[in-house]
C-alpha cells in the first residue's frame, strides 16, 4: 500500500517537474511539417523569432507554450513591434498548438509599429537569416498569412550587402539611405522653386518695361499734340487781316471797318482834310483859309 503510494507521488512529482522544466525551455516548432518554414541555416520559426527579439535585448527569450496561448503584451521594444517578428511570433506559437493576440491588439503598448519592414534603427545582426515571408503584409484577420507565405520564395534576408532581396536592401540599409532620397527631394523642390521665382521675376520685368514704355510714350505724343495746337492759335485780336496788303481790316465780328493802305490801289488813299469838308456841306471848317473870312 505504501509503496504505491510512493510510486504514485513519484509519478506525479515528475509529471510536474518536467512540466516545469518544459515551461523554462525555448520554445521550438516539433515535427517534420514545419520543416519549410526554416531557414537557410536550419532553425525553425521559434528560434529565429527569438533571435530578432534579442537583436534588442539579449535576454530576451519565448519558452515553450504550456497553456495554449500567449496571452502577454508585447513590450514597447522596436523589434517586437515589427510585424517581421510577430509573423515569426504567431507561427512559433501556432506550431505548438497555441494562440496569440491578433496584431492590432498584441500591439497596443508600442508607441510606433514597423510593418513588413526592419526597423530602421536598430542594427541587422550579421548572422540572422529571416524567410521572406515574414516580411509579407499579414491577414485581414490580423495574424499571419498562410497562403501567401506557403507560396512565398523569395530569397531569404540577411546582412550580406550583396544580397538581392529587394526587401534585404530595405532592411539592411534603410537606416543609412533613407535620408538620400529626401535631401535629393528637397534639392529638387529647391532648385524648381528658386528657377519658379527667376523666371517669375524676369516675366514681372518685362511687363513692367513694356507699360513704362507705353505710359511715356502716350506722353510724348500728347506733348507733341499740345505744342502743334498751341504754335497755331492766334493771338486774339480785335481786328482779323487778309493775307494781302491792302486788304479790308475786319472786326471780329466780321463787318468791314476800313481798308489798309496800299500805294497800288488809289481807293486806299488818304482823303484831304479839305476834300473831305467840301463833300460835306453845312459843317464849318476849322481849317479854312484866313482871307476867306468875312471883314470886320
Amino acid at each position: 500500500m505504501l509503496k504505491g503510494a510512493f510510486i504514485l507521488g513519484a509519478a506525479v512529482l515528475s509529471s510536474v517537474l518536467l512540466k516545469t522544466l518544459a515551461q523554462d525551455q525555448p520554445a521550438k516548432c516539433p515535427g517534420e511539417f514545419w520543416t519549410g518554414w526554416d531557414n537557410s541555416q536550419g532553425e525553425d520559426p521559434c528560434t529565429i523569432a527569438i533571435q530578432v527579439g534579442q537583436s534588442c535585448d539579449h535576454s530576451y527569450d519565448i519558452v515553450a507554450a504550456s497553456s495554449g496561448q500567449y496571452n502577454n503584451l508585447v513590450e514597447d521594444v522596436a523589434c517586437l513591434c515589427s510585424t517581421v517578428f510577430y509573423a515569426l511570433y504567431d507561427l512559433c506559437a501556432q506550431c505548438q498548438g497555441a494562440q496569440t493576440y491578433a496584431w492590432k491588439t498584441y500591439s497596443l503598448n508600442c508607441s510606433h509599429t514597423f510593418e513588413t519592414e526592419w526597423p530602421p534603427t536598430v542594427p541587422f545582426p550579421p548572422r540572422l537569416a529571416i524567410p521572406h515571408y515574414a516580411f509579407l503584409p499579414l491577414a485581414s484577420d490580423g495574424h499571419i498569412d498562410f497562403d501567401a507565405a506557403s507560396k512565398d520564395n523569395q530569397p531569404e534576408v540577411t546582412a550580406d550587402p550583396q544580397s538581392t532581396s529587394p526587401t534585404s536592401t530595405s532592411a539592411t540599409t534603410s537606416a543609412t539611405t533613407s535620408p538620400e532620397p529626401t535631401q535629393t527631394a528637397d534639392s529638387t523642390t529647391h532648385t524648381g522653386a528658386i528657377a519658379g521665382g527667376v523666371v517669375g521675376g524676369v516675366l514681372g520685368l518685362v511687363i513692367l518695361t513694356a507699360l513704362l514704355f507705353f505710359v511715356r510714350r502716350r506722353l510724348i505724343q500728347k506733348k507733341a499734340i499740345d505744342s502743334a495746337g498751341n504754335g497755331n492759335a492766334q493771338p486774339f485780336s480785335q481786328w482779323v487781316t487778309g493775307p494781302e496788303q491792302g486788304s479790308a481790316l475786319r472786326n471780329s465780328n466780321g463787318t468791314e471797318t476800313q481798308r489798309l493802305y496800299n500805294p497800288q490801289d488809289p481807293t486806299t488813299f488818304p482823303v484831304s482834310v479839305s476834300r473831305t469838308a467840301a463833300n460835306q456841306p453845312g459843317e464849318s471848317n476849322p481849317f479854312r483859309p484866313m482871307n476867306s473870312m468875312a471883314e470886320v
